[in-house]
């Protein structure tokens, strides 16, 4: 079972795709903070988000909306990049960056019009 001094901190950090929900129970299953690879701002953005990074290499960026659909998808080659955002409906959606097809890091943010 997972404390609320754990949540808390699930919750500061935002999204945590590599964790999972048992579905035969509301618990966590495992919990484990991680150094922060990727930055994000302004956020929330309105119409350009910076975003930057440590890793080095192709890095894939992936933008999914609250419902899980995949919106955006990009090949990044530098640790810092700018993203436009005017055309993203206005809501959270959660970044991720991944590296020869393993999560690195993710991140929530929010776009406002």
């Amino acid at each position: 079972m997972t404390s609320i001094k754990e949540a808390s901190i699930i919750l500061e950090q935002g999204f945590l795709h590599h964790e999972y929900l048992d579905h035969t129970t509301t618990s966590i299953q495992s919990v484990e903070a991680s150094p922060r690879i990727i930055q994000a701002w302004p956020n929330p953005a309105n119409n350009r988000l910076v975003i930057q990074h440590d890793l080095r290499g192709p890095t894939e960026l992936r933008v999914w909306d609250l419902y899980g659909q995949l919106i955006f998808k990009a090949v990044l080659y530098h640790q810092h990049h700018s993203l436009t955002t005017s055309h993203f409906p206005a809501q959270t959606y959660f970044i991720a960056l991944y590296q020869n097809g393993r999560l690195q890091d993710q991140k929530a943010i929010s776009i406002i019009h």
